[in-house]
Parts: C-alpha cells; structure tokens; sequence
C-alpha cells in the first residue's frame, strides 16, 4: 500500500476531503501523510486533483514495494502517434509526435526510387505535417529527395529536399499546410529518391487532427 503525502503551500487552511477520515485539515505550510493508500484512488480523487491543479496543495506518492514490484506503476516504453486525443485544425495548441525511419541506398546508383514511409491507403490517422527533416549519410552527389503522397513521382510534392551532401538537410518553404489522410486508396508517405544511391534516416514532425 501507498503512503499518501499532502503539504499545503497555499495562505489558508486546506481540507483534503476524498479520503476515508475526511475532511482532513492542512494548516498552512503544513505536511501531512496518509498511509496505507491503493494508488489507483488518485484518478477518482477529483477534488485533490483540483486543490493540486490550482496550486494549493503538493502531492507526493510513495509507492510500497509490492505495487513497484506489480508493474502497475511503470510507465509506458513509449508513447505513439495513437496515444495522442486528435485536435480540430483550429485548436491553438496541441501535442505533437516525431515520425523516424532510417534508410539503406536502396540500389547502385544512377536510378530513381522510393522509400515507403507510409504505403498506399496506410496513413494511420489525419494529421498536419509541421516539419520535415532528411539526415543524408550516403550520397552519390547531386540528387534530391522528394517527399510525396504518391509512388513513383506521382501525386503532390510535400517537401523537397537537396540530398547532394551528407548532413542535416530540411525544407525551408515548410508551412505546414499540409493534411494527410486516407481520401483516397492513392494516398501514402513516399520519400522519392532521384539517385538510389542516397542513405540516411528522415524525421517527419506532425500533430493530429480530427
């Protein structure tokens, strides 16, 4: 069982009131601890949610052995594009995820060719592309590598990026203007390559939207 600790760093007296023995008063500048608590009780605990919310009261839980030892408690690995709520094009703030993918030279040299980010009708969730940065590791020397929503140099050009030297390369007429969804079974993320010569990884920030 947990211990519950509770210090009031506001200018008055404050009453912790979702637990068993409520309502429990904290003088100012106070700490108090109550002991033997499940941790799965916080997200109910709506009114201490509020006091820590406003700042009235700090919180602090001390988990016992057991329930560390349960893994109820660890974090997750990571956190995903479908771990983050959509949010309408108009919202003025919103969590944004990173998309990663490194690459091999997908030939010898001399040839076109596609890396396949996202294949034709695969795009998980609408979302508005923010950046789009291409890590060059290889190169064969001049060559671009064209960001599209369709294979084959086909469809609308995203960003378009010079892959002629190894380093950091980024769009720099990115507006974020683009949506990507599944309108229609053509759609995808396609890193087209004008030499297949080319290496690197490509990072593709984004937000989603409903």
């Amino acid at each position: 069982m947990a211990t519950f600790s509770f210090t009031n760093i506001s200018s008055e007296v404050q009453y912790i009131s979702d637990f068993p023995g409520s309502p429990l008063p904290i003088p100012v500048g106070d700490t108090v601890e109550i002991p033997n608590r499940v941790s799965t009780e916080l997200p109910a605990a709506r009114e201490l949610q509020r006091q820590i919310a406003e700042g009235l009261v700090s919180f602090v839980m001390t988990p016992s052995a057991d329930e560390i030892a349960s893994g109820l408690l660890s974090p997750p690995v990571s956190i995903t594009g479908d771990d983050i709520q959509p949010v309408a094009a108009t919202d003025v703030t919103a969590a944004v995820a990173v998309f990663h993918k490194e690459f091999a030279a997908p030939g010898g040299g001399g040839t076109p060719a596609d890396v396949v980010l996202f294949a034709a009708n695969a795009i998980p969730f609408k979302c508005r592309l923010l950046d789009v940065v291409v890590h060059v590791t290889t190169t064969p020397g001049a060559s671009t590598a064209v960001l599209r929503d369709e294979a084959a140099g086909a469809g609308t050009v995203i960003a378009s990026i010079d892959s002629s030297t190894v380093g950091r390369k980024v769009d720099g007429t990115r507006d974020a203007t683009d949506v990507l969804e599944q309108t229609t079974v053509a759609k995808g993320l396609f890193l087209r390559l004008s030499d297949d010569a080319v290496a690197g990884s490509v990072m593709i920030t984004f937000r989603r939207e409903s």
